[in-house]
This record gives structure tokens, sequence and C-alpha cells, in this order.
């Protein structure tokens, strides 16, 4: 379950929220966003990100943080998009990010971190730095700064709409199989599910699953 604002409120219905999360569940996502100006470097943010770990932690709540790294501007630090034209800058400036999310990960004791979300969708930094090993360096920059903190790759719409959409499974597999032949330390593929009215039949999920196994 996402953790939200109602997990740091005082209010009736955040203390039902916090109730009905600790007896139902033993884990859950909390937010690490670097979304422009309403994200990580936003202190405000910032602060409620980090009270939301702390607390899931002190209840003793596997956790994973969702994301490190989206390939897109619109979801990454405001000042990024003045690096547009130095790719070499935005190179090191994605790791730098990186670096000092994963070191505060180790420090909160996350379990997991979703490192890289939706990689078939978005791939702004990619066609800007034009490195094909660029993915491999985030993990493996990542597992530096955290050897401790399992990194996961995320997918959406991979077991949803009936697992009928053959071209993005096989796109997720192609990267996922690419990552690990470049040396990177993928401890988790992750499928995020959006689930609609065209509920995908358990027995598809399954064979779906297999495959990634």
């Amino acid at each position: 379950m996402k953790t939200a604002r109602p997990v740091l409120e005082t209010d009736p219905a955040a203390e039902k929220f916090r109730e009905t999360l600790l007896k139902y569940y033993t884990g859950v996502t909390v937010p690490m966003f670097a979304a422009q100006t309403r994200g990580w470097y936003d202190p405000a943010s910032r602060q409620r990100y980090l009270d939301t770990m702390d607390w899931a932690k002190a209840h003793g709540m596997i956790t994973k943080a969702h994301p490190v790294m989206w390939s897109r501007f619109d979801y990454s630090p405001l000042h990024w998009t003045e690096l547009e034209s130095r790719p070499d800058e935005l190179l090191t400036a994605t790791l730098n990010h990186i670096g000092e999310l994963m070191a505060v990960a180790q420090e909160k004791k996350i379990d997991v971190v979703d490192l890289l979300n939706g990689p078939i969708g978005f791939t702004e930094f990619d066609a800007l730095i034009k490195d094909a090993s660029l993915r491999a360096q985030w993990f493996k920059r990542a597992h530096k700064a955290a050897p401790h903190v399992k990194l996961e790759i995320n997918e959406h719409t991979v077991i949803e709409a009936a697992g009928l959409i053959q071209a993005k499974q096989d796109a997720y597999f192609e990267i996922i199989k690419g990552l690990l032949a470049d040396g990177a330390p993928v401890d988790f593929i992750g499928f995020q599910c959006h689930m609609d009215e065209d509920f995908t039949p358990p027995t598809r999920i399954m064979t779906i699953l297999d495959r990634f196994t």
C-alpha cells in the first residue's frame, strides 16, 4: 500500500487510515519523488517524505521508496531543464542525484528502492546523453551509495489490460536483459499495476510473471 498524507495527519480519518494500514499490511511504498518544484528539492515535501519513512520503519513495516529516477524532465529536479543542451553535465547531475537519494535510503533503512521507473515510455535523458550504458550506470551508482538497499526496475501496463500488450512485455524483457548483460545490479523486477475493468485473468498473470523469472 502507498503511504500518503494521512499517515502524518492527526484527524480521525488519518487515525483510521493508520489503524487499517497496520492491521492489514506489512509493507508500504514511501515517496521519493523529485518532481520539479513539488518533490525532493522542495523542503516541505522532502520533510514529509522523511517523516513518512520514519513512521513506517518505527512501526516495523517493510518499505519500498518510489521512485529515484525517471528519464523525463517533468518528474526530475527543475534545474535539470537548464542542462538540456549540456548532456555531460546532465549525466553528472543524474548520478549525483542518485547518490544523494540512495544515501538517504540507506540511512533510513529502506528495504527496496524503485531506482528506475517507466523505462519504456520515458527516455528523454537517454536521448540527450546518448550512452548505451546510461541505465546500467544509474544502477551501479545506486549500489555503490547504498549497498544494503535492494534495487528495482519498475514498469506499468505489463500485466494490466488483460495481459494482452505483448509489445510492452517484450520491450520490458529486453530492457532488463540488457541491464543484466551490462552488469547492472537489478535485484527486483517491478510490475506496477493500474488495474481497470479489463482485469487480467490469474492464469495470464502467472504466464507473464513466469517469463521474467
